[in-house]
């Protein structure tokens, strides 16, 4: 018997669908992006961005996990304690995307549209989805972000 895998199942593995979204929060983007030049630690970003230092830690275990961040250095308080200073991989993003498996809630952000319902031969109601955009490009750099959606005439 053959398994078939599930949605769920493909995004807890699909590293594109993950960095996508990292890229596409906007807390992640803004810490991603405000450690390229110089790197700093959970509670400098927490600081000076305004974000709980719990979330900070949360989108920064994220993004190591992602590789988009790496611990430049530790460094040692007066009080003895070691504190990680992190810093971007990278410098600018661009997403090109061409297929409907990159993005996550279509139809709840519009990009797709009910074309007609069909019937199973259990019986079972199932939507089929027409996607309403041909291509998305999305390019993010030093905190700015630009998303171009080409419609699918």
């Amino acid at each position: 018997m053959r398994h078939k895998i599930t949605l769920p199942q493909l995004k807890k593995y699909d590293i594109t669908q993950k960095v996508i979204e990292a890229l596409a929060d906007a807390e992640s983007r803004t810490i991603l992006f405000s450690i390229i030049h110089r790197g700093k630690t959970a509670s400098n970003l927490s600081e000076s961005l305004k974000i709980p230092l719990s979330s900070v830690y949360k989108k920064i275990s994220d993004l190591e996990h992602l590789t988009l961040i790496k611990v430049e250095k530790t460094i040692l308080s007066e009080k003895g304690r070691r504190f990680k200073v992190y810093r971007s991989r990278i410098n600018k993003a661009e997403i090109s995307i061409t297929t409907y498996k990159a993005l996550t809630n279509l139809e709840s952000l519009s990009l797709v549209e009910i074309e007609r319902f069909k019937i199973t031969d259990i019986g079972k109601k199932i939507k089929l989805y027409r996607s309403r955009i041909k291509k998305a490009s999305i390019s993010i750099s030093e905190g700015k972000s630009e998303v171009t959606l080409y419609p699918n005439n």
